[in-house]
């Protein structure tokens, strides 16, 4: 229905008196002057230049907004309904996306500066706890038949959580679950196994989804994986880290013991005079942890910034200084990191299989020694068949598979290339063959698009890095809506404030 709105009801929608020829808009707060019984231009002007989509609010709203204009009719018309079903989203949408306390909807001090209207928390997690079913729901019609999962885990304060995505063609990556595992005092394969089917449960899918599963190259994954039969993928900057952590412990282990120490302390002497210390330098001293590299480069590159300062500043520290030799190997070891830190910013991106593989090769003709960990057939590979294959199909290399790499893939084969009936009696039994291999050859891949398969499980570590900031307080809940934004707006979040409305 194509509907028309005159300037009354535009002005009646979006604007409420104040007094004195003043009027102020429902949605953004803006103020402006209306003189009584002289028209609506200035009302009208201010909609459509800063509320460009308001004929879909409106159409929203109610068909019948064009013949209504008192507060009662519009509420009987459903415009207050409207400007509830905004304010639900608005909470929704702010308070997942920033991460921020639920009780932030009723927090005096935050509705000061917020345009939102106040909330009880607890009608929040109402409508939250709504939402997540309604997106679970549509993650589930979304889900083809097949596909994978990528998981890993994440233990705090006693807590151990499984953070889970969806791996299918054609899609993003779906957050399924942020979760404990049910039974925390068995955490075996016996318990990730179950909750593992228990999650795709919820999403109408068995075992036979799994096609493979991406995670971190340990013998628990690996024990998963073979209890669904499927290959598991072992993730790629897992294995980049580890082999630099092997390269820097033997090439330069003594020089960062040295360093450490250092920046001990300094550290410590910075705190005892904060004062000095703030009227030189900015700066400040950083103490790697032991869990990742980059960690150990930051440390670097802070002390060749902080040196010019340190025998100003503390002669008393001589004795901890590196000697000038020692000078010569931190300048050498700072930029054979910046080359490593490069490999870990392109493995953060969009790559493929085979991207890994070149980027892998390049280092270990580098560094021999990361061979251990970066070659192809490397003892940590947990499936170096299902690898190669995959490496293999995704650099347009498929006619070098070796028969035990064919089986690997055999779940992600296209239906063979056949002709017709008509068109094979036409050209002949031979001159059929040599049309399949044509057609083949002209790009015509035996295996589906296997570009859809991430090298790398960076998104797991991306959403546990997130949880670190923020209260585990509905961590589930308010990750799930986080990271599947994209999943529900504002017309999902009125149907369900209608249907709860409904429900009373």
């Amino acid at each position: 229905m194509n509907l028309s709105y005159s300037n009354s009801a535009k002005a009646n929608f979006y604007f409420e008196s104040i007094g004195e020829d003043r009027w102020k808009c429902k949605f953004c707060l803006t103020e402006r002057k209306q003189v009584k019984n002289n028209g609506y231009a200035n009302l009208v002007q201010h909609v459509e230049k800063e509320h460009p989509n308001w004929k879909e609010e409106m159409k929203v709203s109610s068909p019948a907004i064009t013949f209504v204009s008192t507060e009662k009719e519009r509420n009987v018309f459903g415009w207050l309904d409207l400007l509830t079903e905004r304010n639900v989203f608005g909470w929704l949408d702010l308070l997942t996306g920033s991460m921020l306390p639920f009780t932030s909807c009723e927090d005096p001090l935050f509705l000061q500066y917020s345009r939102l209207k106040k909330m009880d928390s607890d009608t929040f997690l109402q409508y939250a706890h709504l939402l997540v079913a309604s997106v679970e729901e549509k993650i589930s019609k979304e889900l083809p038949d097949k596909g994978g999962i990528m998981f890993d885990h994440w233990t705090d304060s006693g807590n151990h959580y499984v953070g889970l995505f969806s791996v299918t063609p054609g899609s993003p990556l779906r957050l399924l679950t942020l979760s404990p595992l049910q039974n925390e005092e068995a955490l075996d394969t016996e318990s990730h196994v179950a909750f593992l089917e228990d999650t795709l449960e919820i999403y109408g899918k068995g075992r036979e989804f799994l096609q493979f599963i991406a995670g971190k190259n340990c013998n628990l994954m690996k024990s998963i994986a073979n209890a669904f039969t499927v290959p598991l993928l072992g993730c790629a900057s897992h294995r980049f880290n580890l082999a630099v952590q092997q390269l820097l412990d033997e090439r330069y282990s003594g020089i960062m013991v040295k360093l450490k120490e250092l920046m001990k302390r300094l550290n410590r002497l910075k705190l005892k005079q904060w004062g000095k210390w703030r009227h030189k330098t900015k700066l400040s001293p950083v103490v790697y942890n032991d869990t990742r590299w980059s960690g150990k480069y930051a440390m670097v590159r802070e002390y060749l910034q902080l040196k010019e300062f340190i025998d100003d500043m503390y002669p008393d520290l001589v004795d901890y200084l590196p000697s000038t030799q020692e000078q010569i190997v931190i300048q050498e070891m700072n930029q054979v990191m910046s080359k490593l830190e490069s490999v870990t910013d392109a493995l953060q991106g969009e790559v493929t299989m085979e991207e890994v593989r070149i980027l892998f090769d390049s280092v270990i003709e580098e560094f021999p020694s990361t061979r251990g960990y970066l070659a192809a057939g490397a003892e940590i590979v947990p499936n170096v068949a299902f690898e190669n294959a995959l490496v293999k199909v995704t650099g347009k290399k498929e006619d070098i598979l070796t028969m035990e790499e064919k089986e690997t893939l055999i779940p992600f084969k296209r239906a063979s290339i056949q002709l017709t009936s008509e068109e094979e009696k036409e050209l002949g039994f031979a001159a059929a063959i040599l049309q399949q291999a044509k057609k083949r050859k002209l790009g015509e891949s035996e295996y589906e698009d296997l570009t859809f398969i991430p090298p790398t499980c960076n998104q797991c570590e991306r959403l546990f890095s997130q949880c670190y900031e923020m209260t585990l307080r509905n961590l589930k809940m308010l990750m799930f809506l986080k990271l599947n934004r994209s999943m529900w707006n504002l017309e999902e979040v009125s149907q369900i404030v209608r249907r709860k409305k409904n429900d009373k």
